[in-house]
């Protein structure tokens, strides 16, 4: 019986479908590593972690793919053919994915998004920006007291003294909804010498510092005029206002009849 030459024993070693399982092996990586390319390139997915896989998809697709195509033998001209396309699309991948971690690395802030929730805006020699209005005592159009002194308007009395010592209580709050840094409190006397009834609404009492209103401080023993002051009647009541922690020139504006008259009583003085 005559032995196997050495040439057809190292043919058997090397089975064709080991050599098509390469070519093929080469194919399917090959496509992947290319379309993971090409999705990245394209569509920015995955950035910047992609084009590492694609290297590495393009590195293990040209190594079946050359160890498939320099085996001479394959079991048909396809699986030839098959090899040579998974080459050459490790070649492709390979090229990309050199080129896109490149580009990663040369700009690795490229794919952080800008805020778009902050417009700054730079003014311009068109649209230049005024400066912020400063906060002016407006001119008082009324008689003009010192605290403590009486006054008549439209036979209506009304006298306001103070300021007295005051301590709010947990329970008070401020018309403004601020936090209370310092009240004052004063003492309002009106005589209603009219031949009708004051509306207690319509007796308005407002503070004012720096030509801008301060709040009303309400607790509970300070809730303002509370019934109509009848014809011949005198009533005496308190309110306190927040006003800054400093010492501050105050302007309390009184309007005996506000629903019915513009007229206003201004009395001055610092707290």
């Amino acid at each position: 019986m005559p032995l196997a030459s050495p040439s057809t024993t190292h043919h058997l070693a090397e089975s064709p479908s080991n050599r098509t399982g390469l070519a093929i092996a080469a194919l399917i990586f090959g496509v992947l590593a290319a379309g993971l390319a090409l999705t990245a390139a394209t569509g920015g997915m995955f950035l910047p972690y992609a084009w590492y896989v694609v290297v590495a998809l393009a590195v293990v697709t040209l190594c079946c793919g050359l160890l498939s195509v320099g085996r001479r033998h394959h079991r048909s001209t396809a699986g030839g053919v098959v090899a040579w396309i998974g080459t050459v699309g490790g070649v492709v991948a390979l090229v990309l994915g050199v080129w896109g971690m490149t580009d990663v690395l040369r700009n690795p802030h490229h794919n952080v998004p800008a805020a778009g929730s902050v417009q700054v805006l730079h003014p311009t020699a068109d649209h230049t920006s005024a400066p912020p209005t400063v906060p002016t005592t407006t001119a008082l159009a009324g008689p003009q007291l010192s605290i403590g002194q009486t006054y008549q308007m439209d036979n209506i009395a009304v006298r306001l003294t103070g300021p007295h010592d005051y301590t709010p209580s947990s329970m008070a709050s401020s018309s403004d909804g601020a936090a209370i840094r310092r009240a004052v409190r004063f003492t309002v006397t009106i005589t209603n010498n009219t031949g009708a009834a004051l509306n207690a609404n319509g007796v308005d009492i407002e503070g004012i510092v720096g030509g801008l209103t301060v709040g009303h401080i309400y607790d509970t023993d300070i809730q303002g005029l509370a019934e109509d002051v009848q014809p011949g009647q005198t009533v005496t009541f308190p309110v306190a206002f927040n006003v800054p922690t400093a010492p501050t020139p105050l302007v309390l504006q009184v309007s005996p009849q506000s629903m019915s008259s513009t007229d206003k009583i201004f009395y001055l003085g610092t707290v």
